[in-house]
């Protein structure tokens, strides 16, 4: 999946674009930084879930929010489509 992730090109145009990027982003740093963490604060200003800015303070379900995130990643682009059996 994190491969697929980093290999999908996302036009400009595509509303997803920038959590796309972002995504990138974490995924490329987890697997190249000796760190076991990330800070995904750039991640969080992008992202939105119901039209509305990621509110960090507020306790989202996981099950919504990775639906939520599924969901982005299908409509981004046909390859990550298809690698939706990988998860």
């Amino acid at each position: 999946m994190i491969n697929v992730v980093c290999g999908c090109q996302c036009t400009a145009d595509n509303r997803h674009s920038g959590t796309l990027t972002e995504l990138k982003k974490m995924f490329t740093y987890l697997l190249e930084s000796e760190r076991k963490s990330y800070n995904p604060q750039n991640f969080c200003k992008v992202y939105t879930m119901d039209h509305q800015p990621l509110n960090t303070g507020e306790q989202k379900d996981m099950t919504e929010f990775f639906t939520d995130l599924i969901t982005k990643l299908e409509e981004m682009g046909p390859e990550l489509v298809c690698s939706k059996a990988v998860v």
